[in-house]
């Protein structure tokens, strides 16, 4: 019996020793033979040798990079990571957690070119994919021709990501900004700014050429603003050939090239390009000054426009929209003026200025009077549930055209003497405040405000009087206020100083100042 005991004992051994190399084991050698190997590097010497270490250590690498400035001019050449006959892995390049593109910097000193080039041309690594995210890359300067993406240039068999990214003061032979070459994946590429960059032939600021071998591979182009690029010839923002585009939220403005001032795209093949929600203005080009489409004959391609602003370029010939070839070609609820090849099916579009906010300085958000605002329609392929900015999307009873959702908010306005301030008075004036509401047809119950922060202390205005206690003067549902004089009287008496008045109104009607939902305008006004 205790023999038996003994021999059980030892097998239970046995077994509990097992379950420690098997686990043991695995921990040297998990499942797949392959795990992610993680880099935190923190100056130019750490990148490129966590970059050189990628390139054969059997892994998917991820390098995270710490705030600060990564100098191509202190590396020697631009940063570089070639896998060409090394690992038919994955590669991501991105921020430190917490930190902002503005943050982590890759800088060419204007004497390297590109960059940053991730590279993996084997014909044998379908699996191997590149993402870049949450960095900037700039002052990249093309020393010869053929140097391609000044900033950032991608060569890949896989999928490739560029993710929120600045890309900016780079010069490249095509793609002055981002180059990205695939054979058989995807390239998707959203909420990046590309800004100033300079291309000596295609794609100022983006040249992207995906084989799409594969129909179901796609170039997808998401909330990105591309400004103020220029190519010698296509595609001053953007060149795309591609058998597949989507192209939605994007702001691409002020850009210049021969061919497509705004976007150059050359579809091929029998795939599909969809623009839904896009604003592509302010750009240059001999043709096409907005968007230029050229697809070869034996391609029946199809591309469809929903609910883009495609207005206020120009060019010699299609100041908005030029197409050449053939293919299926729609357009649907779209602001534009100057369209040059055949269409299909021309819906429900509109022609006049969508009314931006203050163009000449930049501010692309659509006016609350603009005539783009519910003439969208809801059945635009691709519709985001936002729009280029984050704000939902759709807020009225149809979706706004362009990329800008505009979001009703209630508009009050305090005038004294007829005067948005500062205003000076003296002694022998009569003070007279106004107030106004735009209440956008909010109808929302609301605290309304009138406050004056004076020499003497702090006040709010009610029907009964000003208190010193923290009341509105009105609560009730908004609705629209011209303009109402709430108070008219003699300056004599009232103490020498500043007086900052408010009137605003506060969605949140609880008798308290809820600053999230409290919109308000001030005037200052010098008393002598």
């Amino acid at each position: 019996m205790l023999r038996e005991r003994r021999k059980l004992t030892f097998t239970f051994q046995l077994i509990a020793l097992s379950a420690v190399l098997i686990g043991f084991f695995f921990l040297l050698f998990p499942f797949g033979g392959v795990h992610a190997a993680e880099f935190r590097v923190t100056n130019t010497t750490e990148l490129q040798n966590a970059l050189t270490t990628a390139q054969s250590n059997g892994q998917d690498d991820v390098i995270y990079l710490a705030a600060g400035v990564y100098s191509a001019v202190e590396n020697g050449k631009g940063f570089v990571y070639d896998s060409t006959n090394g690992d038919n892995r994955k590669l991501t390049i991105c921020g430190e957690n917490g930190t902002t593109a503005e943050q982590v910097i890759l800088d060419g000193g204007n004497a390297f070119a590109p960059v940053l080039s991730l590279v993996d041309e084997n014909p044998d690594h379908l699996n191997s994919a590149f993402t870049v995210q949450g960095i900037t890359i700039r002052n990249g300067k093309m020393q010869e021709r053929d140097q391609n993406g000044g900033g950032l240039c991608v060569s890949s068999k896989g999928d490739v990501t560029v993710k929120s990214c600045i890309i900016t003061a780079n010069t490249g032979d095509d793609g002055g900004g981002v180059a990205i070459y695939s054979s058989y994946g995807s390239v998707t590429f959203i909420n990046n700014v590309v800004t100033d960059n300079i291309a000596m032939d295609d794609g100022g600021g983006v040249d992207i050429d995906i084989a799409n071998v594969d129909t179901e591979k796609f170039v997808i182009l998401k909330g990105n603003t591309i400004k103020n690029n220029k190519a010698e010839e296509d595609g001053g923002g953007l060149r795309i050939e591609s058998r597949n585009l989507i192209c939605v939220n994007n702001l691409i403005v002020k850009n210049r090239g021969y061919y497509g001032g705004g976007i150059s795209l050359i579809p091929w093949s029998e795939g599909q390009s969809i623009f839904t929600n896009n604003t592509v203005t302010s750009n240059y080009a001999q043709e096409g000054g907005g968007i230029a489409i050229y697809s070869e004959e034996e391609y029946q391609v199809i591309v469809y426009f929903y609910n883009n602003i495609i207005w206020g370029n120009t060019a010699s010939t299609g100041s908005d929209i030029y197409k050449v070839g053939d293919g299926m070609s729609y357009l649907y609820n779209n602001d534009y003026h100057d369209v040059v090849g055949g269409f299909i099916q021309v819906i429900d579009n509109i022609d006049t200025d969508p009314l931006f906010v203050d163009q000449i300085n930049g501010d692309y958000h659509l006016q609350s009077s603009s005539p783009c605002i519910d003439k969208g329609t809801a059945d635009a392929p691709e519709l985001p549930d936002t729009d280029f900015e984050g704000d939902p999307r759709v807020v009225g009873a149809a979706p706004d055209i362009g990329a800008d959702e505009v979001i009703a908010i209630p508009v009050p306005h305090i005038k004294v003497n007829n005067s948005d301030g500062p205003i000076t008075l003296y002694q022998n004036d009569t003070l007279t405040i106004t107030v106004s509401l735009n209440n956008n047809g909010i109808t929302d119950n609301a605290d309304w405000w009138l406050a004056a922060d004076t020499p003497f202390g702090l006040y709010f205005f009610t029907f009964d009087g000003w208190t010193d206690a923290w009341v509105p003067g009105y609560q009730g549902p908004l609705f629209y206020l011209d303009s109402f004089e709430v108070l008219n009287m003699p300056v004599s008496g009232l103490p020498a100083g500043t007086y900052t008045l408010y009137f605003g109104v506060d969605t949140v009607m609880d008798g308290d100042v809820t600053w999230d939902s409290v919109y308000y305008d001030t005037v200052e006004v010098n008393i002598i």
